[in-house]
């Protein structure tokens, strides 16, 4: 309902309150004298961005069980295949088990969680610096200071949560464990929370014995960050955003903290940024057919064809157990 909704919004604004021909030669006129550069530098930064995430998979797995980072990279692809059309990408963590044996799940788990985790804190920061540079010019209605305090006191405690890991997880286990004792659940449910208290234990284990590794998978998810707030940057100064390319990464920074809060399938949000664009850049009156060519770009190029790699990826592993091959 909310992906049709925002697709009858876009229809709307696109083909009844303007005029499609007049937006498309627009548009192609923008393209046309718009630097190749720009389009080139977002092709380009494109293994370099899977290739950090498979870096920070495998940096965070025990060590006799680390994939080499093209295999690492196989099963990013897979997590993306699978996480393309569930909330915020929660899927990727069934992706991700692909060709793993039953020992290494709760391993694979736990490094899917804390890779996560490390790429909320520079969403939520980026995000936060962005609006404040982006209120400088008095165009964001919305950065308020409620907002910056709530989205400043996340990025707190997730980074105390990083800081005390092994103490918080501690205490959470605690929990689960008195919370599972006060139940009678069936065999199904009292599975489920096995499994859980085992993914629990492997995620603390993990930040207790190697602790540099989970601050390194940080500085990566940094990197990460940077790497997409500049194609998506990019891509919307070569589709015709007039405000230059200072307010095209701010207001792409903002865009990437609203989509944080919003749980939806990767391919839904792509849609909802397009109409977060409008917001966004309503003051500089861009040309929607261009916001919504850049956010559709930037989809196809960084969670679409990856998870096409990772489709095939799945279909192999499948295909090796069903032949008896070790994947």
């Amino acid at each position: 309902m909310v992906s049709l909704a925002l697709f009858f919004g876009l229809y709307h604004q696109l083909f009844v309150r303007n005029d499609i021909v007049e937006l498309w030669n627009s548009l192609r006129g923008q393209i046309l004298v718009a630097p190749i550069w720009m389009l080139l530098a977002i092709i380009l930064l494109i293994p370099l961005n899977l290739t950090l995430e498979a870096i920070k998979f495998r940096l965070l797995l025990p060590k006799k069980v680390r994939p080499t980072v093209f295999q690492a990279l196989r099963r990013v692809c897979a997590g993306i295949s699978i996480g393309l059309f569930t909330p915020n990408r929660v899927g990727e963590y069934v992706g991700r088990l692909t060709g793993t044996t039953e020992s290494d799940r709760v391993s694979t788990i736990a490094a899917t969680f804390l890779g996560g985790i490390a790429q909320l804190i520079p969403l939520l920061g980026g995000g936060v610096l962005c609006i404040l540079g982006y209120s400088r010019y008095g165009e964001v209605e919305f950065a308020s200071v409620l907002t910056n305090v709530v989205a400043i006191g996340i990025c707190i405690v997730l980074l105390l949560l990083f800081a005390f890991l092994p103490a918080v997880l501690k205490v959470v286990e605690g929990f689960w464990s008195s919370f599972r004792q006060n139940l009678t659940p069936g065999p199904r449910v009292n599975r489920f929370f096995v499994q859980v208290a085992y993914s629990l234990r492997g995620i603390r284990q993990l930040a207790v014995v190697r602790p540099g590794d989970v601050r390194m998978a940080l500085v990566i998810a940094c990197g990460r960050y940077l790497i997409y707030l500049a194609q998506l940057s990019l891509a919307f100064v070569f589709f015709g955003l007039d405000g230059g390319l200072e307010i095209a990464v701010l207001g792409s920074g903002i865009l990437l903290f609203a989509q944080t809060f919003v749980p939806l399938p990767a391919f839904v949000q792509a849609l909802a940024r397009v109409e977060l664009a409008l917001l966004v850049f309503a003051a500089f009156r861009p040309n929607e057919l261009g916001l919504a060519s850049a956010s559709f770009l930037i989809f196809v190029l960084n969670l679409g064809i990856p998870a096409l790699l990772g489709l095939v990826e799945i279909l192999r592993s499948d295909l090796d157990k069903t032949l008896g091959i070790n994947a």
